[in-house]
């Protein structure tokens, strides 16, 4: 493990551009040396959608410490709040996960869902935003210096899970990036439990305005009104918690505004929607060998373009777990051949 004390200044790297709350809950956006030192920013976003550095746990009773009883490791640190209960547990992970590398994402999401179970913390907090560490409203309380290694982590939870299968610790080549299992769609409402609170609203604009665009085009105006009205309740009376009758009205008369609004957009959109043209539009009247060659150009381009993406994002993995880099230890990491690494070396930084 790294020590990285004091954890937020040496290891939290943030971009250039920040998101961060002041105390009247509204958001804004600018650089982070603009924030570092005020005192009335409530919370800020320390996971981004490329790099997750944190486990971040919403406590919202006065047990901060309930990990400990559930045999989880110390956080680092703690935001308690002052004004009333509760407050954010940190745990510093030793090494930025990426977004393109879906394995540890998905062990991040896990650890994320899991350790807040097992802390008594708020499940709806998905682990982006915390309370801003130099606030004068929240106290700073520091357990552990060090940060931890993701895997380490992991082997702290007894009913680990991934994927619903059990999960044991393993070591892992640092050449090998294990695969993510492509998983099914689930459908929506296969049970009614599914759609919780914080989920109806966005459900049911959602499914309902799809189904509008549809019906927009096959029935008359007063027909397809009473149509989306009646879809709308029934999908709003498969929710836990159905939403009021007013609300669900309000939510349908902006769809049925839009689609009554824009309905020759929408008409003209699902023409060609089912109209192939191939991707590069070439004319009917090109000769056929013709064709081939510039789709076959096109080909080579757009391979090129893929290969020298993983190249480079194995590049950044491999500097992320301090693996020195060459030409045969990338040609390892990436699994692409050496003949390809050197035809592109040119392109890339190592």
């Amino acid at each position: 493990m790294t020590n990285v004390k004091p954890h937020f200044e040496l290891h939290f790297q943030p971009h250039t551009w920040v998101l961060y709350e002041e105390k009247n809950g509204s958001w804004y956006r600018t650089q982070y040396k603009n924030i570092a030192t005020a005192g009335n920013i409530k919370r800020i976003h320390y996971n981004t959608e490329k790099w997750k550095n944190y486990i971040i746990i919403d406590i919202d009773n006065e047990n901060l410490y309930k990990c400990r009883e559930n045999g989880l490791p110390e956080p680092n640190f703690i935001l308690k709040n002052k004004s009333k209960i509760g407050g954010h547990l940190f745990y510093v992970l030793d090494k930025g996960i990426y977004y393109k590398n879906e394995y540890y994402l998905e062990k991040w999401k896990t650890l994320q869902k899991e350790y807040t179970k097992l802390a008594g913390g708020d499940p709806q907090n998905k682990g982006y935003v915390g309370k801003f560490v130099n606030s004068k409203h929240f106290e700073y309380i520091e357990l552990n210096e060090y940060a931890y290694d993701i895997n380490y982590l992991s082997s702290k939870i007894i009913n680990f899970s991934s994927n619903n299968q059990a999960y044991s610790p393993k070591k892992h080549n640092p050449y090998i990036i294990p695969t993510k299992k492509e998983k099914k769609p689930i459908r929506a409402f296969k049970t009614s439990h599914l759609v919780q609170t914080g989920e109806r609203n966005n459900t049911l604009f959602d499914k309902t305005r799809k189904y509008a665009y549809i019906q927009i085009l096959k029935m008359d105006k007063n027909t397809f009104k009473q149509n989306v009205f009646d879809y709308a309740l029934q999908l709003n009376n498969k929710f836990l918690e159905p939403q009021q009758k007013s609300e669900v009205k309000a939510t349908v008369r902006s769809i049925i505004k839009y689609c009554l609004k824009n309905k020759t957009k929408i008409e003209e959109y699902s023409k060609e929607k089912h109209i192939n043209r191939g991707i590069m539009d070439l004319p009917q009247e090109q000769v056929l060998r013709e064709k081939q060659r510039l789709a076959a150009t096109y080909t080579a381009k757009q391979k090129a373009k893929k290969t020298i993406f993983k190249l480079r994002l194995a590049i950044i993995e491999m500097k992320a777990r301090e693996i020195n880099i060459s030409i045969n230890s990338l040609v390892k990491y990436s699994k692409i051949s050496k003949n390809t690494v050197r035809k592109y070396r040119d392109k890339l930084s190592f």
